[in-house]
């Protein structure tokens, strides 16, 4: 009898600890090839994630030019910012202008690229709070209209 309630404690005991095992796994960022982003608790420490061919991946510090690679052991203490081949594979695509709305109905932040190759932005945001995502989504598109300008001005 007690072989088997000790059986059944060790089964209970395995599947607890699978379950805390899939429970630890969603709380890691999904960290892609390229990703980039900096330590939560020390923002100056930059870092550059690297996918090897064994499928480790891997950081890079700025502080050694990418040649000192680290494992990835605490993903949750990583902010990551973006990724560079999203960047780049949005950089790619000719943008001469984009609006995006605010957080108030009126509230505009206009872009686009003159004819001379300058870029023109005009807002009639009222100094209003706005929501990260609408400034990251500026920043983005900012980036992708610079990135255009300057095959423009190559040609």
């Amino acid at each position: 009898m007690r072989e088997i309630i000790e059986q059944s404690i060790n089964d209970h005991q395995k599947a607890i600890d699978e379950a805390k095992s899939k429970l630890a796994a969603l709380d890691k960022p999904k960290l892609r090839h390229g990703d980039y982003g900096y330590v939560k608790s020390n923002p100056d420490q930059l870092r550059f994630f690297v996918e090897t061919q064994t499928g480790e991946m891997r950081h890079y510090e700025k502080e050694f030019n990418c040649a000192d690679p680290f494992a990835c052991a605490c993903y949750s203490s990583y902010a990551i910012l973006g990724n560079i081949f999203d960047d780049l594979k949005r950089n790619a695509v000719d943008l001469e202008e984009f609006e995006v709305s605010g957080l108030n109905y009126r509230d505009k932040f206009n872009a686009l690229i003159t004819d001379l190759g300058q870029i023109w932005i005009a807002t009639n945001m009222s100094g209003a709070t706005c929501d990260k995502a609408i400034i990251k989504e500026i920043h983005q598109k900012l980036g992708q209209m610079i990135a255009f300008a300057q095959r423009k001005a190559e040609k």
